[in-house]
């Protein structure tokens, strides 16, 4: 019962830092985000109902995971995506990334990257183009609404983002709902690290590649901090790696395999940045990534060794192993 306690205090957590991302969505585009993000939550909270009873799984066990789905799923959205795309893409996260697996922490892939990777790939015209900050928005987003490409598409083009660095860290610029407010989202991870939610091994694996990257390799001509500011602001990136790569069930369980995941994932969305037409390519990079996490924590053990058990964050275990232990 205790480490269904902790994942539900984990969750609990994800969901309160949430909160200043979700509120900072809702001073850029207006009351139109808190109804996607109801609606969300009401999708996701049906859905994983119906997804436990078909499971026959024991509602003990519940652990709010369904709700961060939903919300993490819309913020990575446009503010103008319709409300069928909120219910679709959350109902396809809980019924077709999670509950074939058995549902309650069983997933291999990250229910949110999945789904964002299906409507990239079915409707990219609506996922990616993004209004203006500011923009007047109603509940129902009409078509006479000004929607502008995102920076990483003005990078894919060659070109630079017109974006300064101050407007940059606070998210005053056209992207996802709540992937802009680098500032915000950056505090809400630390608050993470703080709370042992998220360990530092996946971020500081993942940043430090695109951080190497973005100043050996740059796609634009231009200083190496505006080449780091434009990989770091570009698609869902900050966002992703603090609220999706860090899904403790889709991830490797050791430090050492972590650091490795991180170092995948950075170099894979690096890649992906430079030679493929995505805009989204995090999205893509990690369910890549999720595939591999096995692997990783192989790997990773024999490359940076296994991390003193003491210096290690407390890793949650599989869902079979708490079956077990209750028993």
């Amino acid at each position: 019962m205790d480490q269904i306690l902790l994942r539900r205090k984990r969750m609990a957590d994800i969901l309160i830092t949430l909160i200043p991302v979700s509120c900072m969505a809702v001073y850029f585009y207006g009351v139109r985000v808190l109804v996607m993000l109801a609606f969300a939550v009401l999708t996701g909270a049906a859905a994983d109902l119906i997804s436990r009873l078909f499971l026959r799984q024991k509602w003990e066990k519940y652990d709010f995971s369904a709700i961060v789905t939903a919300v993490v799923f819309t913020l990575i959205l446009p503010a103008t995506a319709p409300y069928w795309m909120v219910a679709l893409g959350v109902a396809l996260a809980i019924f077709v990334a999670k509950a074939p697996f058995g549902g309650y922490g069983k997933n291999i892939f990250n229910p949110a990257a999945f789904s964002a990777a299906f409507m990239v790939m079915t409707w990219p015209d609506i996922m990616l183009r993004y209004p203006s900050v500011f923009s007047h928005i109603g509940l129902e987003a009409t078509p006479d609404v000004t929607l502008n490409h995102s920076a990483n598409y003005y990078l894919l083009m060659g070109g630079k983002p017109n974006i300064n660095l101050m407007d940059a860290l606070l998210g005053n610029f056209s992207g996802p709902i709540g992937a802009t407010c680098i500032l915000v989202i950056c505090a809400c991870g630390l608050y993470l690290l703080v709370r042992r939610t998220m360990s530092w091994q996946l971020p500081l694996g993942a940043f430090s590649v695109v951080l190497i990257w973005s100043v050996i390799f740059q796609r634009v001509g231009t200083s190496w901090i505006q080449s780091i500011t434009y990989e770091l602001i570009s698609g869902v990136l900050v966002f992703g790696v603090i609220f999706m790569a860090s899904d403790p069930q889709t991830t490797p369980r050791t430090g050492g395999g972590k650091l490795f995941f991180g170092i995948l994932l950075g170099l894979v969305t690096m890649l992906f940045r430079s030679f493929g037409a995505s805009e989204l390519s995090f999205v893509f990079a990690l369910l890549l990534a999720n595939a591999l996490s096995e692997l990783c924590d192989v790997v990773g053990v024999h490359v940076f060794g296994r991390s003193k058990q003491k210096n290690r964050i407390a890793v949650l275990p599989a869902a079979d192993d708490m079956e077990q232990t209750e028993e």
